[in-house]
């Protein structure tokens, strides 16, 4: 038996699974864009060639062990869990200013940059329900996200005589690769150490609120309503979150990004293949490109008005230090020029004369006596301290 590992990032592994399912090749699945983005063609595909599809992603592989024995009409709902991301502790208002780098830093697992991103908005989470719609046949209406903050238990099934059976192991890819290769047989675990309770004295849980994660509320919207919303959604959060890691928006500008694209690219209720492709690539692209390109302009303008004010803030301390210094050892200032103002005169006592030019930015004083082969004939009499 040949198994076809799908791992590819994203997008592209859509093409790759349809032809590997065309080649009649058992599908390991760890690449959820492809069922987000695709979901009726590689259900449609499946069907027609008679392959069997293994979840590799750790929440569908523990529904998938869940299930094993037990009746598809017995299942009463699907209990996904979700560690919450890096920022489950934060309130909305919290996460105005939140950095990249500690966006990036997950609690629990260790995975890639836009993963890491997708798990603290819960688009991640989302983006699983519409992967357990198509792997289990499941309406979205019995399927649940749960807060589980220890990641302990990887996912639930709740059956009609409301038993439920959990998958319990530590937060660990190899155990939902090895067990995607080797179904239906279970092998020895080497080089990992057992799922220890000792460790976990209690676990928690709590309801995803879809006010706190809007994501997670719009991919249920995304995953009802069907057509090629879910190759929209994707391609959109996959160019905001590369905003957000390049430090071009805010992390809240990430869901902003994902629903105005969502809202606003044309919605194909039967899209083809073709319709997919061109769904995922320029326009969610462009659509969010476009929304924060003022943005970028005006992030320029502020930094550069804020450099001008430090600046200004450091020449005028600087050139005052150097009147004052003057003053003090009794030199007459001839010249006291300060930004793009010019102030001129011979000081006598406090009197200054203010002449407004165009001159660059920057300022100095001149004290009388300096360069006196430039002075006019009428300023070389002027001594250079005061009588």
């Amino acid at each position: 038996m040949i198994v076809f590992v799908d791992a590819v990032v994203g997008f592209r592994g859509l093409l790759p699974a349809l032809t590997a399912i065309a080649n009649h090749k058992v599908i390991a699945l760890a690449n959820k864009e492809s069922l987000v983005a695709g979901g009726p063609l590689v259900k449609a595909a499946l069907a027609k060639h008679q392959v069997p599809l293994y979840p590799i992603d750790s929440e569908h592989s523990a529904i998938f062990q869940c299930l094993q024995g037990n009746t598809h009409d017995s299942i009463d709902k699907l209990i996904i869990t979700a560690s919450g991301g890096s920022f489950r502790d934060l309130t909305r208002e919290q996460l105005q200013d939140v950095s990249v780098e500690a966006a990036l830093h997950h609690p629990n697992w260790n995975m890639g940059g836009r993963i890491t991103i997708d798990s603290a908005t819960m688009m991640n989470k989302g983006f699983e329900v519409i992967e357990a719609h198509y792997l289990f046949d499941i309406p979205y209406e019995k399927i649940d996200v749960l807060i589980h903050r220890e990641s302990a238990i990887h996912s639930m099934v709740q059956f009609q005589d409301h038993a439920i059976i959990a998958q319990i192991g530590t937060a660990d890819m190899r155990l939902p690769i090895q067990y995607a290769l080797s179904y239906p047989q279970r092998l020895k675990m080497y080089n990992d150490e057992p799922f220890n309770f000792g460790k976990f004295a209690t676990l928690h849980f709590e309801p995803a609120s879809m006010e706190r994660y809007p994501l997670l509320k719009l991919a249920f919207e995304v995953g009802k309503k069907g057509g090629n919303l879910g190759a929209i959604m994707n391609a959109a959060d996959e160019e905001a979150v590369r905003l957000f890691l390049n430090k071009k928006i805010a992390f809240l500008d990430i869901e902003t990004s994902v629903i105005k694209a969502v809202e606003g690219v044309r919605f194909i209720a039967e899209p083809t293949l073709q319709d997919i492709i061109e769904s995922d690539s320029s326009p969610p692209e462009r659509f969010v490109k476009d929304m924060w390109k003022g943005a970028y302009g005006m992030s320029g303008i502020v930094n550069l008005l804020w450099f001008v004010l430090i600046l200004g803030a450091i020449v005028i301390v600087h050139e005052f230090g150097h009147l004052l210094a003057a003053k003090k050892f009794v030199y007459i200032v001839k010249n006291f020029r300060l930004v793009w103002v010019l102030c001129c005169g011979r000081s006598r006592k406090d009197e200054i004369c203010l002449v407004y030019s165009c001159f660059a930015y920057g300022g100095f004083v001149a004290m009388a006596g300096e360069d006196e082969e430039s002075d006019e004939k009428d300023e070389l009499d002027i001594p250079f301290e005061r009588p």
